[in-house]
């Protein structure tokens, strides 16, 4: 694999590729798109894992401002209690607030940016961006007994099966829990979204390269130059990888591949008409 690796950023390897069955390249194809997941895979597990104990001192810091939270309960996708109106602020970035009333929640909505309201029986969420505010609505319906209330080291969430305890601790070991997954989760997204934007990027380009083919005459089959598009596309695919990898911002870069992967795909096919 990795001889072809290499052979596919030479115009002299084509003229192999074009002789060897379809098989074989379908086959490099799935490898190399498992290759490059696989490297893709790291540095998102990375990033990911590094930014766990933010999560956990993000809890620790914030779940202090909830101590005074009333008894909450919700049975039948409705607010039992409390009846009066709760709010609360956090260093002035973001407030929650339990409304029963709908007429005051819509009136808080319009008050402040960055605000998530628990209704009798919806949960908004408003965020505020330069590009505008986002309002999210969640339905309580679901909910058919949930009781919420403040202990000393958290917030406890009760159900009729379960009881959860809320805090920097528990949340540290459910992080550490799932912590094993985020490699093979992050592997099949890479997978998924590689195998399905190359193949498509292989086919879409395979009509310009047709269209090559039929101008120089070259007499190649529809096989050979998707062949020639799957090694083709490698080069700049580990382009695009070194660039994600470490974090180089390209302008237009979706152009700058398309016109290296087009022109690569010209020269390839000239070289054959040539030799």
């Amino acid at each position: 694999m990795f001889s072809e690796l290499i052979g596919s950023f030479s115009f002299r390897f084509y003229r192999k590729i074009i002789r060897q069955p379809f098989k074989r390249s379908i086959i490099f194809f799935i490898l190399f798109i498992c290759f490059i997941s696989a490297i893709a895979s790291f540095k998102g597990t990375i990033v990911i894992k590094s930014s766990l104990p933010k999560i956990v001192s993000w809890i620790e810091n914030n779940l202090k401002y909830l101590s005074d939270l009333p008894f909450i309960e919700i049975k039948e996708g409705k607010i039992i209690t409390p009846q009066d109106t709760y709010l609360k602020k956090w260093n002035d970035k973001f407030t929650f607030i339990i409304e029963p009333n709908k007429e005051k929640a819509g009136v808080f909505l319009q008050d402040y940016s960055n605000v998530g309201i628990l209704t009798q029986e919806q949960f908004f969420l408003k965020i505020t961006k330069p590009r505008g505010a986002e309002i999210k609505s969640y339905s309580l319906t679901n909910i058919k007994s949930l009781k919420v209330y403040p202990v000393k080291d958290g917030i406890r969430f009760v159900t009729p099966k379960n009881t959860f305890l809320l805090n920097s601790h528990s949340v540290e070991r459910f992080l550490k829990k799932i912590s094993v997954f985020i490699y093979p989760i992050i592997f099949l997204w890479f997978l998924s979204w590689y195998g399905v934007s190359k193949s498509l990027h292989i086919l879409i380009f395979s009509i310009f390269s047709f269209l090559i083919n039929n101008k120089l005459s070259t007499s190649l089959t529809y096989k050979q130059i998707l062949s020639i598009g799957i090694y083709a596309i490698i080069p700049v695919t580990l382009l695009g990888l070194i660039k994600d990898l470490i974090g180089l911002q390209i302008p237009m870069f979706w152009f700058i591949y398309s016109l290296v992967y087009m022109g690569f795909i010209y020269r390839v096919i000239e070289r054959i008409k040539e030799e």
